[in-house]
């Protein structure tokens, strides 16, 4: 995307939020979302798709219903309701819709991604439609989360490759903690309680050496806070294998360790929203 129109684009809407009052902000937004999700949804799905996004925190345990959409090989399907049910409508308007990874992309070819936080599948299959030669491995630690991406990745066939296990630094165990200030409610620590949920624990260098070290192109990191512990324990040896980074960073901390590893390996920041690019020089 042009980066002079991305960023006169972005200076707008942090003006409009800045100097418009808060609810004239939200309507001016919804209706943008809403222009958006005409263009991206198939027309014959489009009110579908609206009924699952403003569901209600009750409908979170309704069925899941396959939407098609523009930017996607194969239809998706979306469970209903919104946070803190399950924001599925949400996170792909913000992914697959407004496409907010397209927004920095390695220069070249595309042939392997890291899908880290791929709940139910969106930016796994979005990138899989993108980049119509290349493969991903996609990672999702919860069980129910879990069976989402494994429906929602299931056409793309041996492209895909799935894990129900977190990305962290090394293999073993960790468990779900609840965190109402993710949009899922969940992220992951150490064992410590005895009685929480556990998961799986992979790291990125056990990724590489069975996928037969390949260099990453593509690492998506949306791990809720992991990322902390990911980029100070040291990453040169996957960092050094890693042309560019998509990421949620979720603290001051943890901005301090992403951004010290980056430049040391010399890496390119920009941001787009909560988006995070950091691009191989």
């Amino acid at each position: 995307m042009n980066t002079g129109l991305l960023n006169l684009r972005d200076a707008l809407r942090k003006g409009a939020r800045q100097y418009l009052p808060t609810k004239i902000f939200e309507m001016v937004a919804e209706q943008y979302n809403r222009f958006r999700c005409r263009r991206g949804v198939y027309c014959g799905d489009y009110d579908r798709f609206i009924t699952l996004r403003y569901g209600s925190v009750n409908d979170a345990g309704g069925e899941a219903i396959p939407i098609r959409i523009n930017a996607l090989q194969y239809p998706i399907y979306v469970r209903p309701g919104k946070p803190p049910g399950k924001p599925d409508a949400e996170e792909i308007i913000h992914s697959v819709i407004r496409e907010a990874y397209k927004m920095y992309l390695p220069e070249g070819e595309v042939k392997f991604i890291i899908d880290a936080g791929a709940y139910i599948g969106d930016t796994t299959a979005w990138y899989l439609s993108k980049f119509p030669l290349s493969s991903v491995v996609a990672l999702e630690p919860t069980p129910e989360t879990f069976a989402m991406l494994e429906k929602n990745t299931e056409p793309y066939g041996s492209r895909v490759k799935i894990l129900n296990a977190a990305l962290w630094t090394k293999d073993g165990e960790l468990e779900l903690v609840l965190n109402e200030a993710t949009p899922t409610g969940i992220s992951v620590g150490e064992l410590g309680s005895g009685k929480a949920v556990k998961c799986a624990s992979v790291s990125l260098c056990t990724i590489l050496e069975q996928a037969g070290n390949p260099m990453i192109d593509i690492l998506k990191l949306d791990i809720e806070g992991a990322e902390l512990e990911l980029f100070r324990s040291n990453p040169d040896p996957w960092l050094s294998r890693t042309r560019s980074i998509a990421i949620e960073i979720h603290s001051p901390e943890a901005y301090t360790a992403v951004d010290a590893a980056t430049r040391r390996h010399g890496f390119s920041k920009r941001q787009y929203r909560e988006l995070f690019f950091f691009l191989r020089k």
